[in-house]
């Protein structure tokens, strides 16, 4: 693959744009319960190394405080390894998604340019990634977008080195989407990509061996894990299998393409759902893009008869089948497996007009310009809001003041990184099954949406039971708020039941 000078200038160019616009997410966006939770686990590794998530107390899943089997475990091991390096902090943790993020552009970079043999369309797949503002924001202090990048640097190994040594290229690149399996089990996805590219580009190659030697880094991978499992493996049953079951889809198959269409991509993505600013609404006109480029790669002669054009829009509609009926939880973070694909379709059509003359390349590059200055304005309207400064650290603030040294708040998971995390326990119940009744309870806008609104929904006694709690017993001490970010502090004027 040569890659002239101007390339690498142009993709060092792009990367440092994507560094400076998720560097200034990192330092504003509100944290949630997951980034406290995920990092508590990191965490305890570092300094204890075994995996446990004590935080949430058994609430969730039984012997959390003893083992972590309901995830898996690599992410937890990595990240430890750069709390070591860099300190036990939020920020650290975001930047370590900062880094795989930027491994997952790069890992496009390549398959697209190998894939196209063209110099215009794998920058411009580049840019549009790098600059997204669901790419950028996703680059938080979670194990997705870990995962995706394994996927996708597995694909670009693979299809880089496939026609030079087949061998190699199918171990190197399983062995990225064993480490993807090993970080969770959406490491399906890169295995698909893998399955489909190697049947269509290289069927007639593969021998036993090949095969085999394909099949290795997952057999170590499982090996290792089940070293791990049978330390305990009745906790192992009752927390890997309850998480698996809580996720199966559930209705019938039209009913669940409509909710992710409805609840994933026009809620979380295109911004239709409630305290939403208006202008995020905009980000429908997202959506439309990447299903007219879908449509216009298969329209178009020219993309039709690249054959690696075709797989990549195969895979693109095998994923997004995948995303619908493996993850009904329908979550916003998911998206990022998915995401930078279509963006590369957008990419491969507009870049495929601009090479047009006349009044069709203008409209792509209007396009392109277009899709750069929301994601700026976007990134700049989080940073004016800056949620982190004024909402997350004064609530902070105020607990440290008022929190005894041995006490426990139940609060959302991001609490522990300031407070430690054995001070915080993660209860979405807000402690209403704990006899002793903690002096604080903190309140989010993730507590309030994702967890009593849909108790509300799915039991309405127990969230009684939640709300009365709430207003016989407590009081708000502290609120801080920006724009629809808040923080809500309930302190305990009444003491608890006998």
């Amino acid at each position: 693959m040569d890659i002239r000078k101007s390339e690498r200038l142009a993709i060092c160019a792009i990367l440092v744009g994507y560094v400076i616009l998720t560097v200034a997410m990192v330092k504003v966006r509100p944290p949630n319960a997951d980034e406290g939770e995920h990092g508590s686990v990191a965490a305890i590794f570092e300094r204890g190394h075994y995996l446990a998530m004590p935080m949430l107390n058994n609430i969730w899943l039984p012997g959390l405080d003893k083992h972590l089997y309901a995830v898996m475990p690599l992410y937890f091991v990595l990240l430890s390894g750069w709390f070591k390096a860099f300190g036990v902090d939020l920020i650290t943790m975001r930047l370590f998604s900062i880094l795989w993020g930027g491994i997952g552009l790069l890992s496009w970079y390549v398959i697209v340019r190998v894939s196209s043999g063209d110099r215009l369309i794998p920058l411009l797949s580049l840019v549009l990634i790098g600059i997204n503002y669901d790419y950028v924001d996703l680059s938080s202090g979670r194990y997705d977008v870990m995962c995706a990048a394994l996927n996708a640097a597995g694909l670009a190994v693979y299809l880089t080195l496939r026609e030079r040594r087949l061998g190699l290229a199918l171990l190197l690149s399983n062995l990225l989407v064993a480490a993807a399996f090993m970080t969770h089990p959406y490491g399906v996805f890169g295995l698909v990509a893998l399955i489909l590219f190697v049947t269509f580009l290289d069927r007639d190659r593969l021998r036993l061996k090949l095969l085999a030697v394909s099949a290795v880094p997952y057999v170590v991978a499982l090996g290792a894990w089940g070293l791990y499992v049978i330390r305990d493996v009745a906790v192992f049953r009752a927390q890997f299998f309850t998480n698996a079951g809580s996720r199966l889809p559930q209705g019938n198959p039209m009913a669940i393409f409509l909710e992710e269409v409805s609840g994933r991509y026009l809620g979380q993505m295109g911004g239709w759902r409630p305290h939403v600013p208006v202008y995020m609404k905009v980000k429908i006109l997202l959506l439309a893009a990447i299903l007219v480029a879908f449509i216009g790669c298969c329209w178009l002669r020219e993309i039709r008869q690249n054959r690696n054009y075709k797989l990549l829009l195969i895979l693109a509609g095998a994923w997004f089948l995948m995303l619908t009926y493996l993850e009904p939880l329908k979550a916003y973070g998911y998206l990022i497996h998915i995401l930078p694909l279509c963006f590369v379709l957008i990419a491969i059509w507009l870049g495929t007009l601009m090479k047009r003359p006349g009044w069709l390349h203008y409209i792509a590059t209007t396009c392109v310009a277009l899709l750069a200055l929301f994601a700026v304005v976007s990134v700049g309207y989080r940073v004016r809001l800056d949620s982190y400064r004024r909402v997350y650290l004064p609530a902070v603030a105020f607990l440290q003041r008022h929190v005894g040294e041995n006490a426990v708040v139940i609060a959302p998971g991001e609490f522990g990184f300031q407070l430690g995390f054995d001070h915080v326990l993660d209860d979405e119940l807000l402690g209403s099954a704990i006899i002793r009744r903690p002096e604080y309870i903190v309140v989010s806008k993730q507590t309030e949406d994702d967890g009593l609104q849909k108790l509300k929904a799915m039991d309405p006694a127990l969230y009684a039971n939640v709300a009365n709690l709430l207003a016989e017993q407590y009081r708000i001490a502290f609120e801080s708020r920006a724009g629809y970010d808040f923080y809500r502090i309930y302190a305990r004027v009444s003491p608890p039941p006998p």
